[in-house]
């Protein structure tokens, strides 16, 4: 049996799509235990771990990277990500190399459809407990090869935070 510690978050009282963000971490439990075939599901503080065959586990995890697939194939044909112009994703979810117009930028749509796409994937690893993987974002032009911008989440996630944050100078 595989074990995966899940963090929640237990404050949120607006509902989300499936209707989990504003219910118990209890009645999450009997909600994925039920719906994902999970043999277990136990609250410890704001965390929820999830018990399962090895099996199962390999099954969600793979279905979770048919999402993510099927993510970098829906950024691709969104007209409003129209200066990506290809994604590439390793094997093991750790490196996302985009090529993409000069004219890209990280605070356009596209730089926030692969703000998704790597948070899709730190889920991933959350439940393939490797929660402490790095996941590289590089972008390079598409016609000279030249590197755009290159990011590692989470910590380009917490330096963006930190710098949102901040007052802004007048």
């Amino acid at each position: 049996l595989i074990k995966v510690p899940v963090k929640i978050d237990q404050k949120s009282d607006k509902d989300d799509e499936d209707g989990t963000a504003s219910v118990s971490p209890e009645d999450y439990c009997a909600k994925i235990t039920k719906e994902y075939d999970i043999t277990s599901c136990v609250v410890e503080t704001d965390d929820v771990r999830l018990t399962m065959t090895k099996t199962r586990h390999e099954e969600l995890l793979a279905e979770m990277r048919s999402e993510i697939d099927e993510t970098i194939q829906e950024i691709l044909k969104d007209e409003d990500c129209q200066d990506i112009k290809d994604i590439q994703c390793d094997d093991d979810v750790t490196a996302f190399t985009v090529k993409a117009d000069s004219g890209y930028s990280t605070s356009s749509k596209s730089g926030f459809a692969l703000l998704g796409l790597c948070l899709s994937g730190a889920v991933y690893h959350e439940f393939a407990n490797t929660p402490d993987q790095k996941i590289t974002l590089l972008v390079n032009d598409a016609t000279s090869g030249s590197q755009i911008s290159r990011m590692v989440y989470p910590d380009a996630f917490q330096d963006w935070l930190q710098t949102s944050a901040s007052p802004k100078a007048n």
